[in-house]
Order: structure tokens, then C-alpha cells, then sequence
């Protein structure tokens, strides 16, 4: 297997646990799913030696709340590539994407199907749902599809689509934000709503690109602020 030049720590180890951080590493940056089963990410030590060199990188290494790990980058790196505008989405992409986000995990969530912060786990949309909850027309929604399929953010199962596994790489702060967002767009005039743009103004939840604005129908506004006031009623 061929490594990156070593970087500082790594020239303390001993070849053997070199490339022990090294093949972990490896299967960080690569894995379509945590991994857990590799010597340096069981022993503390080498895997204090990972998190140092992803850091080295802008990277960070990300515990699942499946178990085990993947590695993503560092929020004030994002944060930076973000206003560089490196590496964002097309506007229209990101807009089918938090549709999916919405309906796949956010508002299960609400309704208290889905529990948990991970973000691939969700409720399979079916395509010919989630084109007719877009503005888009169909052959468009098709292709961007086909290409968030490509980057890893959606996967295809017989019982429709749901969120890839690239967005098991969010840090916990911008899992929070995603969550701030879809929540301002399902239900603005929510309990919940009102949490985030409290916490907004008081900068505690910053960084990041906005999703843009998604156009629902009013039942579905309706729906998702009731789920979201109901929600708050019952925490």
C-alpha cells in the first residue's frame, strides 16, 4: 500500500506501528463506512498519533455514533475552503440535497422516528417523491441525482433514496449546524426555530455555507412546524 510521506511523530514509531498508523489512515480517508478494526485505532497511544497527523492535514478523525471512525475536515477548515469558495455544491444541488436531508432525516427525527445525530441513517425517498416536492424539472432532478450519487452524498436502495455516506464526515459542530438550517427552512415560525435564531444571533452556531431556500408546498410548512412545536412540547 503506498503512504504519504511521513509526518511529524510518525518518525518515533517503529516501522511496524508507522504503518499501522498509516494503513488506519488510509482506511480513514477511504472507507465508505467507519472503521474500527485496525491496530492503531485501538491502541490509544498510535491513535493519539492519527488524530496528530490528520491534523497536520486540516483534517480531524470523527467518532460514529455507529461505533468506530472516519476522518472529515476540521471545522475552521471548511469554514475556510467555504469563503474561498473551494468545493461547494451548485446552488441546485445543494437545494435537492436538503430536500432530501428534510424529508429523509430531519423530519423523521421530529416525528421521533429516527433517533440519534447520524445523518446517512433516514427513511428511503422515493425519486418520484422527491421530484414532486422539487420546483425542478424531473430530467433535471434526475441528472443532479445521479451526480450527488457520484460525490458519495446520496446512495440508491430499492426503497428509494437516502443521505451517502460522505455526510458521515461532518464534525459534530457542523452536524449542528445542518440541523440549525433544515430547521429554519422546514418550520420558520417554530419553537425550535426561534431556539436557532437565538442562537445564531448570539454566534454560537457559526461557520459553515447556508443551505438555500427550499420551496414547499403549505401543507408541508404546516406539517413540519407542527411536528416541530409538538416536539418541543414533549422535551
Amino acid at each position: 500500500m503506498n503512504h504519504a510521506v511521513p509526518v511529524s511523530g510518525l518518525n518515533d514509531l517503529s516501522p511496524t506501528r508507522r504503518n499501522q498508523v498509516l494503513d488506519a489512515i488510509s482506511a480513514l480517508e477511504t472507507s465508505d463506512t467507519p472503521v474500527s478494526q485496525f491496530p492503531a485505532l485501538l491502541d490509544p497511544d498510535l491513535r493519539r498519533c492519527v488524530q496528530q497527523c490528520l491534523d497536520e492535514s486540516g483534517r480531524v478523525l470523527i467518532t460514529s455514533p455507529q461505533g468506530g471512525y472516519t476522518s472529515g475536515y476540521a471545522d475552521d477548515v471548511s469554514d475556510a475552503l467555504v469563503k474561498e469558495e473551494i468545493g461547494l455544491l451548485p446552488a441546485k444541488e445543494r437545494a435537492v440535497l436538503a430536500l432530501l436531508l428534510l424529508y429523509c432525516v430531519a423530519a423523521p427525527r421530529a416525528k421521533g422516528r429516527l433517533h440519534g445525530q447520524d445523518w446517512t441513517e433516514g427513511e428511503p425517498l422515493p425519486p418520484e417523491q422527491l421530484k414532486k416536492r422539487s420546483q425542478l424539472p424531473k430530467g433535471e432532478v434526475d441528472d443532479i441525482l445521479r451526480s450527488l450519487q457520484q460525490r458519495r452524498l446520496i446512495r440508491r436502495t430499492h426503497q428509494g433514496v437516502l443521505p451517502g455516506p460522505q455526510l458521515a464526515r461532518l464534525t459534530p459542530a457542523a452536524s449542528q449546524r445542518l440541523w440549525d438550517q433544515l430547521v429554519l427552512i422546514a418550520a420558520p415560525k417554530s419553537a425550535m426555530a426561534q431556539i436557532v435564531r437565538d442562537k445564531l444571533s448570539r454566534g454560537l452556531s457559526e461557520g459553515g455555507t447556508a443551505l438555500p431556500k427550499v420551496t414547499l408546498s403549505r401543507s408541508d410548512l404546516s406539517d413540519s412546524t407542527e411536528n416541530e412545536n409538538a416536539r418541543q412540547d414533549h422535551t
